[in-house]
């Protein structure tokens, strides 16, 4: 038995067009049920990830005229995913992964570049909320979000990469700011955004996290100063430096 289903709906100048033609458990669920959902532009290939307790009304603030990139963005279809799975930490860490993984599956034509703002087409300027550990990770990993990679957006065609496992290997989606933070390197990354006159040097053996604490770092660094221009050297040493 499936842990998710979904509800697709087409838009037409920021209208769902076929919301009156979807059953009432359907619209109930579209405007009572936590949820995730994916914005996609069929002619611009955009694409925006969200999470929402109540989509209609989303949708409605979204297109209010605020956020200028959903005008342009060319949006013609979205798709809205429900669990019993789903509660604020599930969300957070669903939206996370789907954004990463959106945007490295989009990033085959650059090749060896890695951008963690990939703007033009993944409209989030984040990776969503930060992302807590909880009980099921894995479990919602291999039975909501893999599924919903295969079954849905490969199959639909709004992907290249059939399996999350071909996204994996790249430098963003391994590095990503999604992973999961201990307590040290959370409060380590606190105490470094909130005092940018020090200097500090992070020393480790490999595998301690070193590269993960990095782009966390730079994620939290952007949030919190969003003018900020963020420099990251990479040498053939291994050595990073911010």
């Amino acid at each position: 038995m499936s842990k998710y289903n979904v509800i697709e709906l087409k838009i037409r100048d920021g209208q769902l067009i076929d919301f009156e033609q979807k059953s009432e458990a359907e619209k109930n669920a579209l405007r009572n049920q936590n949820a995730i959902y994916v914005y996609r532009g069929t002619k611009s290939q955009k694409i925006y990830v969200g999470q929402t307790k109540n989509f209609e009304k989303r949708h409605k603030q979204h297109y209010s005229g605020v956020e200028e990139k959903f005008l342009n963005a060319d949006f013609d279809e979205v798709i809205v995913g429900f669990s019993r799975e789903f509660n604020r930490s599930v969300l957070d860490d669903v939206e996370s992964k789907l954004i990463t993984y959106f945007s490295a599956d989009k990033q085959h034509k650059l090749k060896t570049m890695v951008d963690f703002n990939h703007s033009d087409v993944v409209l989030n300027r984040t990776r969503g909320n930060n992302v807590n550990d909880y009980i099921g990770r894995e479990k919602v990993s291999s039975e909501i979000i893999l599924p919903l990679w295969e079954n849905i957006f490969y199959e639909k065609g709004w992907v290249e990469n059939k399996t999350i496992d071909e996204l994996r290997t790249k430098e963003l989606v391994k590095y990503s700011p999604v992973k999961v933070l201990t307590d040290e390197q959370a409060k380590l990354i606190d105490e470094i955004v909130h005092n940018p006159q020090k200097n500090y040097v992070i020393n480790g053996d490999a595998g301690t996290g070193k590269t993960v604490l990095l782009t966390h770092l730079v994620a939290s660094m952007l949030i919190e100063r969003k003018s900020a221009k963020i420099g990251v050297e990479y040498s053939r040493t291994g050595r990073k430096q911010v």
